[in-house]
């Protein structure tokens, strides 16, 4: 059998028919198995987003193509996350990038913060919605296991 690229691809699960939530979740059980081949200690655990990496809680969060990503709340992560992994479900193998969950709280909320100055303190098109994005321009986060050491 091919382990190949080609055939992760053909085992990729249907994405497009899964629910955001759905899609966090799955993100989750690449997390784990990714940790570990980078030589850390991982076991799901807690809520449906949340992973621990060598005791590290870690919030993991999913999207099935490339863009942005986007968070619907407020606080952005779960209160006991450290570390938030995104994983790129986009492409064949999965991208991962690993950040600090107070520092990209922080940046979420400072660029949400401007956004709403630029626009006379609220959002133009539905005022009461959390939803925020977030670009991972920044190549630093990719791959960046040793966050977990």
């Amino acid at each position: 059998m091919n382990d190949g690229p080609s055939s992760f691809a053909a085992r990729k699960p249907p994405l497009r028919d899964l629910s955001t939530s759905a899609v966090h979740r799955v993100a989750r059980f690449y997390a784990a198995p990714e940790a570990t081949i980078h030589g850390h200690r991982a076991k799901i655990d807690g809520p449906r987003m949340l992973i621990k990496v060598n005791g590290k809680p870690a919030q993991v969060l999913g999207r099935r193509r490339n863009g942005v990503w986007r968070v619907d709340r407020n606080p952005p992560f779960d209160e006991n996350a450290e570390v938030v992994i995104f994983v790129d479900l986009g492409w064949a193998p999965p991208g991962f990038y690993i950040a600090p969950a107070r520092e990209t709280s922080d940046a979420i909320r400072a660029r949400l913060a401007e956004f709403k100055a630029r626009h006379g303190g609220q959002r133009p098109r539905n005022p009461d919605s959390n939803l925020s994005e977030i670009k991972l321009k920044d190549s630093k986060w990719r791959d960046h296991w040793n966050a977990f050491s």
